[in-house]
């Protein structure tokens, strides 16, 4: 393990960096283009995720359930002085918001949105009724004590209201195959099935919360629940439905 060096570095730690490599190059590059002394840091459960590999100094923490791992992560961020912390999966991005204040005492600045704006994303349901309230066009969506006895136009899409990675998400055909999966998939959504191109935007917004860039991209090849291909595209419709969304977060 590398020491820290001058407290005026820009020190860089991601949490469940898992096999995002190119993303870690793509910030020493940055580093290398404006001059920025600091290191490259990843925590991950995976002592053979990819990562370590790509960092400057990497750690092997334990699982985000886990009662070690924010005090993990504390420890890190003092002895390492992190100034800002990346996390890059869903959980984490909803544990860390939940435990910012603990965390940015150790000294480092948690790139997260609130509490409130992580457990509403982290919440499939809470998400649509967001949407709904901004007048964003969205599913339309039923818990399971909800769903019309009749009228129901198949096929329709169940999925956890907290699930992330396409975990627990089905195609479902017919109210034989609902009954199921709704028993099967906990704690579920059932949303009616839009066909056609899924496009994911990516949102960069600076720390006041002012929208920087917005990067769309349609999925060409997706690996569990991310995406492997892609093209990015530009949509206006998109971009607008982003902007009221940061705007609001």
């Amino acid at each position: 393990m590398s020491s820290p060096e001058s407290s005026a570095e820009i020190n860089v730690l991601f949490t469940s960096a898992g096999r995002r490599v190119e993303l870690l190059r793509a910030f020493r590059r940055a580093y290398l283009e404006l001059g920025l002394p600091g290191r490259i840091l990843v925590a991950d459960i995976d002592p053979l995720a990819p990562s370590h590999q790509a960092a400057d100094t990497s750690f092997v923490v334990p699982r985000l359930e886990d009662s070690e791992y924010l005090p993990a992560l504390e420890r890190i961020i003092r002895d390492e002085r992190v100034r800002l912390v990346f996390p890059l999966i869903d959980p984490d991005v909803l544990m860390l918001a939940r435990h910012r204040e603990e965390l940015e005492r150790a000294g480092a600045r948690v790139v997260v949105v609130d509490q409130e704006a992580a457990e509403t994303a982290s919440d499939k349901w809470r998400t649509h009724a967001f949407f709904n309230e901004l007048g964003l066009p969205t599913p339309r969506t039923w818990l399971p004590k909800e769903v019309p006895a009749a009228g129901l136009e198949y096929p329709v899409f169940i999925k956890p209201r907290g699930g992330s990675a396409g975990k627990g998400a089905f195609k479902v055909e017919d109210p034989y195959q609902l009954e199921f999966f709704s028993s099967y998939v906990e704690n579920p959504i059932i949303q009616e099935f839009i066909p056609g191109a899924e496009i994911t935007s990516d949102v960069f917004c600076g720390v006041g919360g002012d929208l920087w860039a917005v990067v769309s991209r349609r999925r060409i090849e997706v690996r569990w629940g991310e995406v492997a291909k892609g093209v990015t595209v530009s949509e206006p419709r998109i971009w607008e439905g982003c902007r009221q969304i940061a705007a609001r977060w």
